[in-house]
């Protein structure tokens, strides 16, 4: 099944209606600000990513990091935007042969979401993978690895793919169930 943007915005406007939950996102970027993003960092933010800080919110709601002025203002950070990010596959620290650096593994990336144990979630915005959303989970299982979803076909056939930031953010909902959490 295909989601699209629109699913996100009315499935968080059901959900703010329902329950009377305020997401409290940021202000949203501009077109302009998005536009200057990828040119001081080479990147082409991917679509869905790109509408949801213009149409819904740039961060906010526990989102700090995948707020753009995060990385426009924090040197250090950003500069890793720039480059590729190095896998394509999932690497665990003890059964590849070769090491991949912290700092490698934090290139060309956004970070989405810290979940705890050092576990978090991030988007590929320069390299091979970019658009697709990763989970870093090195500290507490030694792995780092695209995440997945099935889409079922007619018939028995189906097939695995890449999460993008439009699935990423309808599980997050539904992971988090905000249609039963009021403030």
């Amino acid at each position: 099944m295909n989601h699209s943007f629109d699913e996100v915005k009315n499935e968080l406007i059901s959900i703010e209606k329902e329950s009377g939950y305020n997401f409290g996102f940021n202000k949203k970027a501009t077109e302009k600000e998005v536009a200057l993003f990828e040119k001081k960092f080479n990147v082409t933010l991917p679509n869905d990513y790109r509408r949801f800080i213009i149409e819904i919110g740039n961060g906010g709601f526990g989102f700090e990091y995948f707020n753009l002025n995060h990385y426009i203002h924090k040197v250090n950070v950003s500069d890793r935007i720039t480059k590729e990010f190095p896998l394509s596959e999932k690497y665990n620290e003890d059964e590849n042969e070769y090491h991949i650096s912290d700092d490698e593994l934090n290139n060309g990336r956004i970070n989405l979401e810290w979940t705890g144990c050092g576990t978090h979630y991030f988007l590929v915005v320069n390299g091979a993978e970019s658009g697709n959303i990763w989970c870093n989970d090195l500290e507490s299982n030694g792995e780092i690895y695209p995440l997945t979803h099935k889409i079922n076909y007619s018939g028995d056939y189906s097939v695995e793919k890449h999460q993008d930031f439009i699935i990423w953010f309808l599980k997050f909902l539904t992971l988090h169930n905000f249609e039963n959490k009021k403030q």
